[in-house]
């Protein structure tokens, strides 16, 4: 059976039983991490750290028990108001909330009892969820590290003041939370700071690994914030702040799941502080990662040097890199970036093999269709495509699709930049269309149908022109209707051309 365990940081003793919030050096809270996690535990097991304190160092977290899938080990900050340390802000002032801002403005001077530092909550609002670090207080304005995105919006809300979180470090000691082969624990809540080139949180060849409301703090060189690597790690990473590491979040591995995505980032602040000429929010040398809603700033390099990656998406990261948004290096690279730079609705794709920074094809609102979308695909090819197999093609697109028995023709239209930029057209295995459907209702099995048409991109760049395949399923269900290219880019000229992914079904 699950237990709790405390830890104060200044009243606490290791002698302790650890099982109380307050008391003696018998019975009361344990003084540091260690205590819990180098101990043997129970699945589930949790430690709850009192806020506004500090542990002095003397070695490196190291975790001895591994949680299950469902039920993590789990060191956390008080979210719960256990010391009676939180302090109700409405007596001075309240405050108005709008969603998606780092501002909330109060209804009178609140800086007497509120500071840069402390984390707040919005009353009605799971603080586990949605509690935020304070970046600064002026008079009646304070302002947030990330956006606000909880429940209560509007004015007249009441906050409640957390304190600071909990302190694990100086920014000189070179001890870390040190994951080696430790499985499903979850760290939220605490403050991290030291200088360990291998990462203020170093998590190696551990699956199930969850990291949310961390602030992780380098000491100005070339340390990592946190740092993934080895066999197949797996990670979630919500919520976190990283200052002043050469590098902000890096990992390195290269076994991914064929489909979906096994690591997700996101809500993550990253400031490197200027600190150094090569620094970057994020390097990745990995398969298959989600990395969304992060603002990376004081960087050289928001995303850097991916090698070996295949199928990751960064999605609207908000970035002011003093250099390149994302410096492409190495091989086998492709990955694609939604809403770029924190621009909605620029997505792009990268497929190279060599350090080309050019993305194969992106969103596009200069040229569109008449009586189609008001986006377009603009397809920038490169010479690593081909069509001997779909390994080496561009998939432009796949729209699921409810489809019933009845015979339907579905339509993509395409258009030519110019007829100078193709020298040959692009053959019906290099551009085509494909509905994957039910065949028939027996036996349940599926079949592609392709589109046999030709375009003439090197005589007409006037007009849309169509490829079409016509399908009766054999039973109703989801089809996916995919749009694939592969034709290797031809010497001297663009093969640049654009699509319309809006079907016409008739």
């Amino acid at each position: 059976m699950s237990a709790i365990y405390y830890v104060d940081f200044t009243n606490g003793s290791d002698d302790a039983d650890g099982l109380t919030p307050t008391g003696d050096a018998v019975n009361g809270p344990w003084a540091t991490i260690n205590k819990f996690t180098s101990g043997a535990r129970a699945d589930g097991d949790r430690v709850v750290v009192r806020r506004g304190m500090e542990e002095d160092l003397s070695a490196n977290v190291e975790f001895t028990t591994d949680g299950k899938t469902n039920n993590p080990l789990i060191v956390e900050a008080d979210y719960d108001d256990v010391w009676g340390d939180f302090v109700d802000l409405s007596g001075t002032a309240t405050a108005t909330i709008t969603l998606g801002s780092k501002v909330i403005t109060f209804s009178a001077d609140i800086s007497a009892v509120l500071s840069a530092g402390d984390w707040i909550y919005a009353s009605g609002d799971d603080t586990r969820e949605y509690a935020y670090e304070v970046a600064s207080v002026d008079t009646v304005t304070v302002n947030l590290y990330l956006p606000y995105k909880g429940d209560q919006m509007g004015s007249g809300k009441t906050m409640i003041n957390m304190s600071s979180a909990p302190v694990w470090g100086e920014i000189t000691d070179n001890y870390n939370f040190n994951f080696n082969s430790d499985d499903y624990w979850k760290i939220q809540g605490i403050r991290i700071r030291n200088t360990d080139y291998n990462g203020c949180v170093m998590v190696y060849n551990s699956k199930g690994i969850w990291l949310k409301d961390l602030i992780i703090e380098g000491n100005g060189s070339a340390d990592v914030g946190i740092y993934i690597q080895g066999n197949d790690p797996s990670f979630e990473i919500n919520k976190c702040r990283v200052y002043n590491c050469g590098t902000g979040i890096s990992w390195t591995y290269s076994n991914g799941p064929v489909d979906g995505y096994k690591d997700k980032i996101r809500d993550c602040f990253i400031d490197c502080n200027n600190i150094i000429n090569t620094s970057a929010g994020f390097r990745w040398f990995a398969q298959n990662q989600l990395i969304e809603e992060c603002e990376v700033i004081n960087y050289k390099r928001g995303i850097s040097e991916p090698r070996s990656c295949m199928g990751g998406v960064f999605r609207n990261i908000k970035e002011t890199a003093t250099v390149d948004p994302y410096y492409i290096s190495g091989n086998s690279v492709v990955f694609s970036v939604d809403d770029y730079i924190g621009v909605k609705g620029d997505s792009r794709v990268y497929y190279t093999d060599g350090g080309d920074a050019t993305p194969v094809y992106q969103s596009e609102t200069g040229v569109v269709r008449d009586g189609g979308s008001n986006t377009s695909i603009k397809v920038n090819p490169n010479t690593k495509m081909g069509s001997y197999t779909k390994a080496n093609m561009i998939r432009l697109f796949e729209i699921p699709l409810v489809t019933t028995t009845d015979e339907k023709t579905y339509t993509i239209y395409f258009k030519s930049s110019a007829t100078a930029n193709w020298t040959d057209d692009p053959t019906a295995d290099e551009l085509f269309i494909e509905l994957d459907y039910w065949c028939e209702d027996t036996n349940h099995y599926r079949r592609l149908k392709k589109s046999t048409g030709v375009l003439d991109f090197n005589g007409d760049a006037d007009n849309w022109q169509a490829l079409t395949v016509t399908v009766a399923p054999g039973e109703a269900g989801v089809s996916f209707l995919r749009c694939w290219y592969g034709k290797p880019l031809e010497d001297g000229v663009s093969n640049i051309f654009y699509v319309d992914p809006i079907p016409v079904i008739t």
